[in-house]
């Protein structure tokens, strides 16, 4: 993949992408028990959701304040910055004073928002015609900072315990400013207001990362008392690590549709993977004892998550209009976001801190309602395209 891009262009990727691998790991590190942190500063179960989504919410309402930073001051500038809050937010979390605390650090960690202003440096710093294939190189480390942090977030909080996640958080976003001292930014002529088109097609594609952010909020709210209540939470990673394995070996030989034109039929499988893993997750294995079941609804689940991760963002920017990568990724992440807050505020409401068969059934039915209008909207969003995504454009 890399051997496509000159010297200059690797080493942006290389950093772009190692940023957003450090950062992404420190958010990944934190939400496999997360809840269970919360109910040390809280009994409310709407309260510690909040906290959890509280992250989201706010990278969704500075995601455009900082694109518009960059655009005039320079996104080097801006990204080293936006690092500042992310660090700061979590040292508060590492020792907050009550919930009220934990849910400001949350969201102080989450202002710092340059994932769009990253994402536009590299776009803006490739050919046109290879800024798909520069998507999907920031999009490995990506994927593979969130199954890392997923697989030793639950150990590491064992040996050193949950606040000390917050603490590692911090110290990655600090690490995360290094790569910069190496990176040049040539001056570019950005987007302008005047130019600003977000596309049919990318509002249906932000609704569904909404949804499918909304949904792994939800199972991460609700993996640390399903887990912790069956198994114990000292057998976490027992559990985790052969899903994430067999989901992500099943989401990467999923994903390499994308490379062979597929993108579309690729994102429509993910969505089903979703949709089978609902009931599987939340309702089933509550209510039948079969623990079984909730093994394969998080593989597959897993799964889904992995090709959304890779195949997704590379789909909104073929369905992008051309010169309009900016405004259209930004709105897509907008709404990605906002998906995170909603979905981690509806974890502790539709779930509450004890599980049941009545508020797992509610749960797994919200969400597969949520799956089918996802799967709806990637229909009227790709219905122009051909068999072929390859040469796809807007």
């Amino acid at each position: 993949m890399m051997k496509s891009f000159d010297s200059g262009q690797r080493l942006l990727l290389g950093s772009i992408g190692f940023i957003e691998f450090l950062r992404v790991l420190g958010i990944f590190l934190i939400l496999p028990t997360f809840t269970l942190y919360g109910e040390r500063y809280s009994s409310s179960p709407v309260l510690i959701g909040a906290a959890l989504g509280a992250y989201g919410i706010a990278m969704a309402l500075f995601q455009t304040p900082f694109g518009n930073l960059s655009d005039r001051f320079g996104r080097r500038k801006i990204i080293a910055i936006g690092t500042i809050p992310f660090i700061v937010g979590n040292l508060l979390c590492w020792s907050p004073f009550n919930i009220v605390g934990l849910i400001a650090g949350r969201f102080i960690s989450g202002s710092g928002a340059i994932s769009s202003t990253g994402l536009a440096f590299v776009q803006e710093s490739v050919p046109v015609q290879k800024r798909n294939l520069a998507m999907a190189v920031i999009g490995i480390p990506i994927g593979l900072a969130s199954v890392f942090g997923i697989l030793i977030g639950p150990i590491i909080s064992q040996i050193f315990g949950n606040s000390f996640l917050f603490l590692l958080s911090a110290v990655l976003g600090a690490v995360s400013l290094v790569p910069l001292i190496r990176v040049k930014e040539e001056k570019h002529h950005h987007e302008t207001k005047s130019r600003w088109k977000v596309s049919r097609s990318t509002l249906l594609m932000g609704g569904i990362g909404f949804t499918v952010s909304f949904q792994v909020m939800t199972v991460f709210f609700f993996l640390p008392l399903y887990i912790s209540s069956v198994f114990g939470i000292s057998s976490y990673y027992r559990v985790l690590v052969p899903t994430l394995i067999v989901g992500g070996i099943l989401g990467l030989s999923i994903s390499r549709l994308g490379d062979m034109g597929r993108s579309v039929m690729a994102s429509f499988i993910t969505l089903l993977l979703f949709l089978s893993s609902v009931f599987l997750i939340f309702y089933l294995p509550v209510t039948t004892g079969i623990s079984f079941l909730f093994y394969m609804g998080l593989t597959l689940f897993f799964a889904g998550y992995a090709v959304f991760e890779i195949v997704f963002i590379t789909l909104v920017t073929k369905l992008s209009p051309l010169g309009r990568y900016g405004s259209n990724i930004g709105t897509y992440n907008t709404l990605q976001y906002t998906g995170e807050f909603f979905g981690g505020a509806a974890g502790g409401t539709l779930l509450s801190l004890t599980l049941t068969s009545a508020t797992t059934f509610r749960t797994s039915l919200v969400l597969a309602l949520l799956v089918l209008i996802s799967i709806a909207m990637l229909y009227y969003a790709t219905r122009h395209v051909g068999k072929d995504d390859r040469t796809l454009t807007a």
